[in-house]
């Protein structure tokens, strides 16, 4: 099951952000298929992956 891309040598369309770190994405970064986080490296999708649906539901709770 695929649940990431690794992207080269592209930026995202609009600003964005490491789901993370924070640190501003250019140029290479992981991209979460399932929720469309971008991370700046494998390193931070890794130790992002379990914390994934806190963010989802701190987000949802934030937009409410």
């Amino acid at each position: 099951m695929l649940r990431f891309i690794v992207v080269n040598d592209r930026t995202p369309r609009a600003e964005a952000f490491c789901a993370l770190c924070c640190t501003a994405i250019t140029g290479d970064y992981v991209r979460e298929i399932s929720t469309n986080f971008c991370y700046c490296s494998h390193d931070c999708f890794a130790n992002h992956s379990g914390l994934g649906q806190l963010l989802i539901e701190y987000r949802a709770r934030a937009a409410s």
